[in-house]
């Protein structure tokens, strides 16, 4: 995923990148082209402590907030970039 969502072969993902990526998810989940992801729309998921998770609908902009919002808290050298041990959760964030 992270090769694929690196479009200028970088090794790192800007934030205009990671942010394309994931709304292409969006967007394929987002069947009716409505803007919101709702009842049958939404993948399977559970819970942290493995209950079947009751989905809510998420709008477009909550999606993209949260997206930030996890890219800012990724980007532990704050470059604005993620390379990929920061992608994949590395707590030292180096590559």
């Amino acid at each position: 995923q992270f090769e694929r969502a690196d479009h200028d072969g970088n090794k790192a993902l800007s934030w205009e990148e990671f942010r394309n990526y994931v709304l292409q998810m969006f967007h394929s989940a987002d069947h009716d082209g409505n803007g919101i992801i709702q009842g049958d729309e939404h993948p399977p998921a559970k819970t942290r402590d493995g209950k079947v998770a009751e989905p809510a609908d998420v709008t477009i902009d909550a999606f993209n907030a949260e997206v930030r919002r996890l890219f800012v808290k990724a980007d532990v050298d704050q470059s604005g970039d993620l390379v990929w041990a920061e992608y994949a959760g590395d707590d030292k964030g180096k590559a």
